[in-house]
């Protein structure tokens, strides 16, 4: 595949394209719909019956529960099930920017995937805000078919991030859930089931970090949370996030954020200064 984690999301193709749009519709048996070409980055899905797609050259069967992906600039011809009707929804990016290079970057990933019950969700959604009748519906309804996208993107395999050791997911897990606990290294490394040295080896190899490093960037980026969403005094906020005292908060809170103390942070969040 000749495409790397993430990268239409560094591209922005959801906000560079035209619009988003996913609707349903329902075919009579032998129903036919094309050839057109189109310029759209689509989705098609069968919840029931089936049909027969053609991509330029290319015949592929989608049966239910299935879905076929098409790239902008082909040309495409439907042929539905003989034998009943096919209830089929689909989603589009339209006229998605710069059309090119999202066709250069998607053109290896294989046409007709089955799609999760996440997706079919998302896609119910879609269909129960079409077509959105406000303002605030809209920005619904587009982060909702932008979240298809992103899970058909997943299930394709195309935002697959590397493997993670087991005890590395597992130290994240108790920095997340834990950080407010007297951890360290020795701590964190007993409940993920290795050696202190062998989790940081492993820290450092895929995450280019440390142990500690993360759990100090977690403590603080809590507290920056608290400091903003809270009227917790300084005092507490150290307390729940783990430092042991305001002027140990303080300092390493410094450390984290170029500087600013917590008390200048919140003022700055809360419009108190420019």
């Amino acid at each position: 595949m000749s495409v790397t984690f993430n990268e239409l999301s560094k591209m922005n193709i959801y906000d560079s394209c035209d619009g988003l749009i996913a609707s349903v519709y329902t075919y009579s048996p032998s129903g036919t719909y094309g050839p057109r070409v189109h310029s759209d980055l689509r989705l098609v899905y069968n919840y029931t019956g089936s049909c027969d797609v053609r991509i330029d050259d290319a015949w592929h069967h989608v049966g239910t529960g299935e879905m076929i992906f098409l790239l902008p600039g082909t040309e495409e011809e439907y042929r539905y099930d003989k034998k009943r009707k096919s209830r089929c929804g689909w989603c589009a990016a339209l006229n998605p920017q710069p059309q090119d290079q999202v066709c250069q970057m998607l053109r290896d990933l294989p046409a007709v995937h089955s799609f999760s019950g996440r997706f079919q969700k998302l896609a119910a959604l879609a269909e129960d805000l079409y077509p959105a009748s406000s303002t605030g519906e809209r920005e619904v309804y587009d982060a909702i078919v932008e979240a298809m996208f992103r899970e058909f993107f997943r299930i394709a395999g195309y935002q697959k991030e590397a493997p993670v050791h087991p005890a590395v997911e597992a130290a994240r897990r108790t920095i997340e859930r834990d950080f407010g606990e007297s951890l360290d290294v020795a701590a964190i490394a007993h409940r993920s089931g290795v050696s202190p040295q062998h989790l940081v080896r492993l820290f450092k190899q895929q995450l280019k970090t440390t142990p500690t490093r993360l759990l100090w960037e977690t403590r603080c980026e809590s507290a920056a949370r608290m400091l903003q969403d809270t009227g917790f005094s300084a005092g507490e906020i150290a307390y729940r996030c783990g430092f042991s005292n305001p002027n140990h908060f303080s300092r390493v809170f410094k450390i984290h954020h170029e500087g600013v103390p917590p008390s200048a942070f919140r003022r700055r969040s809360w419009g108190a200064e420019s």
